[in-house]
C-alpha cells in the first residue's frame, strides 16, 4: 500500500520560515495597478512608501491587481493556485489579519475611507496569523478563491487587508512606493489544463484619462539660452563723462652741447625713470617668518557614513588565520573571533578553507583565492519550520512535485541571504530535514577579486527516513561577489544541486534532484569576468522500484525536480550587476 502524509498543512507562513502550500511550476504574474490603505483619519495615502494594517487607527491596506495579464480566454476552472506575495517590514503586535474581496470600486489617489468587505479569499476565511520576530520578510497568502470569482464575472474591485479575530495584528507591509527597498505585492496565477494560445484580438480602444493628479511632478530641466534678440531702435544717449588723462608721449631727442661754461649752471630736472628690464634682478634673501595668525573658524561637519563600510574597516590586517590562509582551515569547527574586516584576503594554492553558511567576508583592499573555498549546507537548528529551515523558496517539495523558487527579481536584490540558502528535499513528522540546502557566502571587496581557484557551494544529496519515505537533493546554495575594482573568475564557481535519493523496493520511491544554486557578480562597467560557473540541477533518484512515497527537489535558482524520475533538475541563476559602487546597492 502506497503511503500518504498529513503534515503539509500550514499556508500563509513567513517566507524565511516556510509556506506550505503546493503550486505547480509554471505561473503567470498579474500587474499591481494600485495600493493605499485607509485609516480612522480620512486622509488619503496613496503615495505612502509602505501599508498599515491594524494599529491604533484601525489601518485597513487595498491592493488592486490586473487579470487582464492573464492569457485571452482564462476560465476560472484553469486556476490551479493563486498566492499572494507581500513584504512584512516590521510586526508591531503578533495576532490575526484577515484577507477579503472588495465589494465596491476604490481609487489609490483619493480613496480615505474602506469599500465594502466581501468573501473570504480562501477556504480558511482569509485569516493569517502574523507572528513577530521573524520580519522582515515575505509573506504568502492563498488566494485562489478571489481570482476565480473574479473570472466567473464578479467585479474586480481588488483585495482588502484587515485586522481578523482577536488578538488583532498591527503591521508595516512595503509599497510599490518603497523604492528604497522595492518589494512591491505581487500576486502570481498558476494555470492548469492551458489550450494553445489563439490569434491575437483586434487593439482594444482607449481608456478614458486618469483623473488629474494631486501630487506635481518633478521641475524639468533648465532649457538652453535663446539667440539674442535684434537691436533696438531708439534715441541716442548722452554723451559721455570725460575720459581720464591718456599717457604720457615719447621723450623728445636729445638737444647738442652747448659751450663749456666756466660758471657751472643751474642742476636740470631730473630725467623720466626708464623703462622696466626684461631681465628679473637676483632674488633677495627670505625675510623672517612671521607671527601665526589667529585661528579660523572650524569648518562645516562632514556627511556620516558612506557606503565604503560594507567593505570593513580593515582592523584586521592582513593577519594568519583571518585574512591569510596559508594552511588547511575550518571556521565551520573553530570561531575566529572577528567580524572578518581584512585590508586584503587571501586563500593560498593548494589550501582548503570551509566555512559555515553566512559567512560575509570584507577587504578594504583586494581578495584572492588560489586555493578553494568550501560552503557548508544550510542548518537546521531544532525544527525546520523556525529559522528560515526550509531555505530560500517560495514553496518547499512535495510527494508530488519539486519545490518552487523565487522570482528572480528577488535574487537580484537579495544580496545579505544570511544563513538561509538553498531549498531543503523534504523533512518528516519529527521536524528532521533531508537533503540540506547549499549554503551562502558574500564577499565584499574594495579592491578587485581575483578567483584562480575554487568557490564550491553545493546543495546537499536527498537520503531516506527509515523505510518510510525518500527525500530529494537540496537546491544549490548562493554565492556572491561584490567589487568596486573587478571581478574576475578564471577558476571555478560550483553552485549544484544535490541528487535525489534511490527508491527502496517496497518501501519508497526515488526523490527529485535539487535545482542549481544561485551566483551574482558586481562590479563596474567592462570589470566583470564571469568564468566558468557551474549551477547545474541534480539527478532525479529514478527510476522507481518502491511503492512508496518520496519527495520532490529543494528549490534555489530553479525549480526542484519532482520525485519519481531519473531527469536533472533545472539549472539555477548566474546573475551580473554593473554598479559603480555595489556598496550603494546593500541597504542597511
Amino acid at each position: 500500500m502506497a503511503k500518504t502524509l498529513t503534515h503539509w498543512a500550514l499556508s500563509g507562513v513567513m517566507l524565511c520560515s516556510a509556506v506550505l502550500f503546493a503550486v505547480p511550476a509554471m505561473a503567470q504574474q498579474l500587474t499591481l495597478l494600485g495600493d493605499t490603505y485607509v485609516d480612522s483619519t480620512a486622509v488619503a495615502h496613496g503615495t505612502a512608501t509602505s501599508l498599515t494594517v491594524g494599529g491604533p487607527r484601525g489601518a485597513q491596506a487595498l491592493l488592486q491587481f490586473d487579470t487582464s495579464t492573464l492569457p485571452s480566454g482564462t476560465t476560472a476552472t484553469q486556476v490551479g493556485k493563486a498566492v499572494l506575495f507581500v513584504y512584512v517590514d516590521s510586526v508591531g503586535g503578533t495576532g490575526n489579519i484577515t484577507v477579503n474581496e472588495a465589494t465596491s470600486p476604490w481609487n489609490e489617489v483619493t480613496t480615505t475611507t474602506a469599500p465594502g468587505v466581501g468573501s473570504p479569499v480562501n477556504a480558511g476565511g482569509g485569516i493569517e496569523l502574523i507572528a513577530g520576530g521573524l520580519y522582515p520578510g515575505f509573506l504568502a497568502i492563498d488566494v485562489t478563491q478571489a481570482v476565480k470569482d473574479w473570472l466567473n464575472g464578479t467585479p474586480n474591485n481588488g483585495l482588502i487587508i484587515g485586522t481578523g479575530p482577536s488578538p488583532n495584528a498591527s503591521v508595516i507591509l512595503d509599497s510599490k512606493e518603497a523604492t528604497a527597498t522595492s518589494h512591491p505585492a505581487a500576486l502570481m496565477v498558476s494555470l492548469q489544463n492551458q489550450g494553445a494560445t489563439g490569434a491575437t484580438g483586434p487593439t482594444g480602444p482607449t481608456g478614458i484619462t486618469g483623473a488629474p493628479s494631486t501630487v506635481p511632478g518633478p521641475t524639468g530641466a533648465v532649457g538652453s539660452t535663446g539667440p539674442s534678440g535684434p537691436t533696438g531702435i531708439g534715441a541716442t544717449g548722452p554723451t559721455g563723462a570725460v575720459g581720464s588723462t591718456g599717457p604720457s608721449g615719447p621723450t623728445g631727442a636729445v638737444g647738442a652741447t652747448g659751450a663749456a661754461s666756466s660758471v657751472p649752471g643751474p642742476t636740470g630736472a631730473v630725467g623720466a625713470t626708464g623703462a622696466a628690464s626684461s631681465v628679473p634682478g637676483p632674488a633677495g634673501a627670505t625675510g623672517a617668518a612671521g607671527a601665526t595668525g589667529p585661528s579660523g573658524p572650524s569648518g562645516p561637519a562632514g556627511s556620516g557614513g558612506g557606503g565604503a563600510s560594507i567593505y570593513g574597516d580593515g582592523s584586521d590586517g592582513t593577519s594568519a588565520g583571518v585574512c591569510s590562509i596559508t594552511s588547511n582551515t575550518n571556521w565551520i569547527t573553530t570561531d575566529q573571533g572577528t567580524g572578518i574586516q581584512c585590508t586584503n584576503f587571501t586563500i593560498n594554492g593548494g589550501v582548503t578553507l570551509n566555512v559555515p553558511t553566512g559567512t560575509i567576508i570584507h577587504a578594504t583592499g583586494t581578495v584572492t583565492i588560489a586555493g578553494t573555498l568550501t560552503v557548508g549546507n544550510a542548518t537546521v537548528p531544532t525544527s525546520v519550520l523556525s529559522n528560515g529551515g526550509v531555505g530560500w523558496q517560495s514553496l518547499p517539495p512535495t510527494t508530488t512535485a519539486g519545490g518552487i523558487p523565487l522570482p528572480s527579481i528577488i535574487w537580484r536584490h537579495l544580496l545579505k541571504p544570511g544563513p538561509i540558502g538553498g531549498g531543503i528535499g523534504g523533512f518528516n513528522q519529527n521536524n528532521l530535514a533531508y537533503g540540506l540546502g547549499g549554503g551562502t557566502v558574500t564577499i565584499v571587496a574594495g579592491g578587485a577579486i581575483s578567483i584562480t581557484g575554487t568557490v564550491n557551494a553545493n546543495g546537499g544529496n536527498g537520503s531516506n527516513y527509515l523505510t518510510a519515505y525518500g527525500y530529494g537533493g537540496g537546491g544549490g546554495g548562493v554565492v556572491i561577489l561584490a567589487s568596486m575594482t573587478s571581478v574576475s573568475n578564471a577558476g571555478t564557481i560550483n553552485a549544484n544541486g544535490g541528487n535525489g535519493v534511490a527508491s527502496n523496493s517496497g518501501n519508497y520511491t526515488s526523490g527529485g534532484g535539487g535545482s542549481g544554486g544561485v551566483v551574482h557578480l558586481l562590479g563596474p562597467s567592462a570589470e566583470i569576468s564571469e568564468g566558468t560557473i557551474h549551477v547545474n540541477g541534480g539527478n532525479g533518484g529514478g527510476p522507481d522500484t518502491g511503492d512508496g512515497s518520496s519527495f520532490g527537489g529543494g528549490a534555489s535558482g530553479g525549480n526542484g525536480g519532482p520525485p519519481g524520475t531519473a531527469a536533472a533538475a533545472p539549472s539555477g541563476l548566474k546573475l551580473t550587476t554593473t554598479v559603480a559602487d555595489p556598496s550603494t546597492l546593500f541597504l542597511p
